[in-house]
């Protein structure tokens, strides 16, 4: 039973460090990502929504900012600014990212690159919902519904 309670420590020690509040700086080609992780970590919370109704959301992240060109920026203007153009502003990261799981749903792809981790949805039932995360981000049944 000992060895249960030490199992169950380091799990706990293991979730306390995923989420505990950090900064990264990422390189995607011609993109750099800074991520600024949460010290609390719960429900994805919306971060931007499309005028088409396609939601953007956060996982244990704060805050997610964007340099291209030299000119940095937040995700959220990057993401208004390129709804203009109905161009999918999101494969400018997932492009340079490894996939690291299919859903069987249609289509939904969870992406990840050093402490990043992204998941497209692409549900038969059309949701195109985006989740961002740090690098212990995992699909759950209730994302992309």
């Amino acid at each position: 039973m000992r060895w249960w309670k030490q199992l169950i420590v380091g799990i706990f020690i293991l979730v306390l460090a995923g989420c505990g509040e950090t900064s990264s700086d990422m390189t995607f080609g011609p993109v750099k990502v800074d991520i600024k992780s949460s010290d609390v970590c719960s429900s994805p919370s919306l971060y931007y929504q499309y005028q088409n109704g396609r939601k953007v959301y956060l996982v244990c992240l704060d805050e997610v900012n964007i340099t291209i060109d030299g000119k940095t920026i937040s995700l959220k203007q990057y993401l208004k600014d390129g709804e203009k153009e109905d161009d999918d502003k999101v494969s400018f990261l997932t492009d340079y990212m490894n996939i690291k799981e299919k859903i069987n749903d249609g289509g939904t792809t969870t992406y990840q690159k050093d402490d990043l981790t992204i998941i497209r949805c692409d549900t038969a039932l059309d949701n195109r919902d985006v989740y961002f995360g740090n690098a212990y981000l995992v699909y759950h049944d209730n994302y992309c519904k």
